[in-house]
């Protein structure tokens, strides 16, 4: 099949569809779609799978059923929102997510901005 996964799934699935990216509005709605944006935040938080043999030590993120968790060793934590579990994550371990505006910095007290560049202070 030369190398290329499309190709393949086609194959084996004929009638799939690939799903169009989604509009940046709508991303925090949607844990898959907003893990790889946190994950850049917080990269030393691993992402592991239902299925993987041997889990990381720490926390993680779980992805199962198309949900994402999170898992701290053997304790899995959900929320309704990837962006509750981030918080809770951040609330736990005492770190906070900053806003960078130009020299100026402030601790963001929701966890999230709307504008400015975030970064991870540990």
């Amino acid at each position: 099949m030369y190398n290329d996964v499309s190709q393949v799934i086609y194959f084996h699935f004929p009638k799939f569809a690939r799903q169009p990216q989604r509009p940046l509005a709508d991303i925090p709605n949607h844990a898959l779609n907003l893990l790889p944006l946190i994950h850049e935040l917080v990269p030393d938080v691993p992402v592991a799978y239902d299925d993987d043999s041997k889990r990381p030590k720490g926390y993680s993120w779980l992805i199962s059923c198309g949900a994402v968790f999170l898992a701290q060793d053997d304790t899995i934590f959900r929320a309704d929102t990837l962006l509750e579990l981030l918080c809770f994550f951040l609330q736990r371990t005492g770190r906070s997510l900053t806003v960078e505006e130009g020299r100026k910095r402030r601790v963001e007290e929701t966890c999230f901005s709307e504008h400015g560049h975030v970064r991870l202070l540990i």
